[in-house]
């Protein structure tokens, strides 16, 4: 896992809001977007210089890793948005009725 630097994580974000706003516009005006961004590959750093620039909601997709990042940025003036992220096929087998339903009573 890399740190960037902080211009270089400003330029990434802007060009991702820019990219985000286009296609948002292109769609209506009146759609709300969020950004989520994915931390699995990046240091807590990263994580910290993107608050100060501004984005809030960071997703997450191992329980304990979101837990941890969470308790050390817990001191953060705003709040930040976790989000845990699951895959297609997770999210199917979690739709996915019991076939005994009975037996979790």
């Amino acid at each position: 896992m890399n740190n960037l630097n902080k211009e270089q994580l400003r330029s990434n974000l802007d060009n991702i809001i820019w990219n985000i706003e286009e296609a948002r516009i292109t769609v209506s005006e009146h759609h709300i977007v969020k950004l989520v961004t994915v931390a699995k590959y990046t240091t807590i750093e990263n994580i910290l210089t993107l608050y100060e620039l501004g984005q809030r909601a960071f997703g997450e997709n191992q329980i304990q890793q979101l837990k941890e990042r969470m308790a050390t940025l817990e001191d953060l003036p705003h709040r930040m948005a976790s989000h845990r992220l699951i895959t297609k096929k997770q999210n199917q087998q979690s739709h996915r009725p019991t076939p005994y339903p009975h037996a979790l009573s």
